[in-house]
């Protein structure tokens, strides 16, 4: 079997897929130290400035060869990020399952919820996990308390619901982004994969469970960019001049297409929700065939034709301005010609 044939959502192999979830622990520790890196480097480029680079040429690896890693903020982000990620996969859902197993409704059933504080934490490892946006967590923590535990509890007792299970869930998602500030498709989606999962990590491919609409589980299953696949889908994948940022508008009809893939993949593995989460991380940033570095490689190139850009404009404008410099003095020396000859004229005239 090819390269291709492994990696590819249609034909990957079980054996493949446990391969590959075993290295999600190292994969994110060696990724987090990474993210450390490049924060450092871009903070280096500030330092800088733009008037560095605008008087010399810049290689690909300059920026690489400035940034020095810190061990002390490299392992502190990497504890950081493990203790979120065990809130995420481990601690909130045991929470989740035992106030559905002592909390009852009004009709009896068993109910869960998050609390706003879970909500919030649960959003930071979102962040974390992909990219940062800090206005997002300010809206998160907008939300009164009590709305919070109201709108998750409302889609918990939707994805409970006899009729819609196994169906897409986009009641329950509407449940949360419409009353909850910060909650959009993504965000949601996170939050019903956490309120809908088992304690066996969902391994049994009976079709429960919700997908989180990461962007590594849509790069690898919808937008089909995967180790030994076609690697020049991946500036196709990503937003132009945008570092990391997929080329997708986190829509509830793209978040369709990514739980109808999962479905799939599920039915045929027999695999859960946050296990396909895992994977797809893996398969984008383990270094297996060169995907994360074939991204690195289109960023470099995004950001060095920006730069050629800004470039450009300094130096026409430079040339405008030495242009207009020019004329100036020539008119100048017009001016100063005309005034010599009438002065002459005067002068002849007494």
């Amino acid at each position: 079997m090819t390269t291709h044939e492994t990696y590819d959502p249609d034909h990957i192999t079980k054996e493949t897929f446990q391969t590959l979830l075993a290295r999600y622990p190292s994969t994110v520790e060696s990724t987090t130290r990474r993210k450390v890196t490049t924060t450092t480097t871009t903070t280096t480029e500030k330092k800088f400035g733009a008037s560095s680079s605008r008087s010399r040429p810049k290689s690909k690896s300059a920026s690489k060869d400035r940034a020095t890693e810190d061990p002390d903020d490299a392992s502190a982000a990497v504890k950081t990020y493990l203790a979120l990620d065990e809130f995420r996969y481990t601690i909130l859902p045991d929470a989740v399952r035992q106030r559905a197993s002592t909390t009852l409704a009004d009709d009896g059933e068993g109910s869960a919820y998050l609390e706003k504080e879970e909500l919030v934490r649960l959003v930071e490892w979102k962040m974390k996990h992909g990219k940062f946006r800090p206005a997002l967590l300010g809206m998160i923590r907008s939300n009164p308390d009590r709305l919070v535990r109201e709108a998750t509890g409302s889609a918990f007792r939707l994805l409970g619901d006899a009729e819609l299970r196994g169906t897409f869930p986009g009641t329950a998602l509407e449940t949360l982004t419409g009353p909850l500030r910060g909650v959009g498709p993504a965000t949601g989606s996170l939050v019903l994969s956490v309120l809908l999962s088992s304690d066996d990590g969902e391994g049994d491919g009976d079709g429960q469970g919700v997908p989180f609409y990461s962007d590594d589980v849509f790069l690898w299953l919808c937008l089909r960019v995967f180790p030994g696949g076609d690697l020049g889908r991946v500036g196709k994948a990503f937003k132009p001049g945008k570092s990391g940022e997929l080329n997708v508008k986190y829509t509830v009809g793209e978040y369709r297409q990514l739980w109808e893939a999962v479905r799939r993949l599920r039915a045929r593995l027999g695999v859960g929700c946050a296990e396909i989460e895992k994977v797809a991380f893996v398969a984008r940033f383990g270094g297996v065939d060169g995907v994360a570095e074939k991204e690195e490689e289109v960023e470099e190139e995004e950001e060095e034709k920006e730069k050629e850009g800004i470039n450009l404009q300094y130096t026409r404008g430079k040339r405008k301005r030495g242009k207009n410099e020019e004329e100036e003095e020539k008119e100048k020396e017009k001016e100063q010609k005309v005034g010599v000859r009438r002065s002459t004229r005067r002068r002849g005239g007494k």
